[in-house]
């Protein structure tokens, strides 16, 4: 559109940006060895440890569907990318409270929470990828997307290597 044409600079450093943040959390996340190791610290239920990446995946699957008329309807797609960033980080935000501050829970309890909030936060994550291929489809005209993405990757992974790097040192 002529008006994503006009805002294309702001709106290509805008993706370029985000993409690098994600790209950096994303690293963290590590739910292929800190999260089943965590489950694996409050049960030794091998169904409940393998209901992890299922956890993960269906969640971030199903809310494509179940909340692409949201953001179909939506006036500014930006407020449900938002939103839905925003409902990601408090449920991590939950599960990092609840660690801290659970240890006077059962073993049991605290499964519960974890699962609760980690398949709320893939949902939202879900919600959250399609808003943003929608916005990218809308505002990155498509021979420079590949470009956003580049950009955006490359500095997020280097950004998460220097992180870990901080954090080793405080470990």
């Amino acid at each position: 559109t002529p008006e994503a044409v006009a805002h294309y600079p702001r709106n290509f450093r805008a993706m370029a940006l985000y993409t690098s943040f994600m790209q950096m959390g994303w690293i963290f996340k590590t739910e292929s060895t800190v999260v089943p190791m965590f489950v694996t610290h409050l049960t030794t239920n091998p169904l409940l440890i393998s209901a992890v990446p299922f956890l993960q995946r269906l969640p971030g699957f199903l809310s494509q569907f179940l909340f692409l008329g949201v953001v179909g309807r939506a006036p500014q797609r930006k407020r449900v990318l938002i939103a839905a960033t925003a409902v990601f980080t408090l449920a991590w935000g939950g599960i990092a409270a609840a660690l801290r501050f659970g240890g006077a829970l059962p073993a049991g309890a605290l499964l519960v929470v974890f699962l609760t909030l980690y398949a709320v936060g893939w949902t939202a994550m879900g919600v959250e990828r399609m808003t943003g291929r929608v916005m990218q489809g809308t505002l990155i005209p498509t021979r420079r997307r590949g470009r956003v993405f580049g950009i955006g990757g490359s500095v997020g992974r280097f950004s998460a290597l220097i992180s870990g790097a901080v954090i080793a040192d405080f470990m």
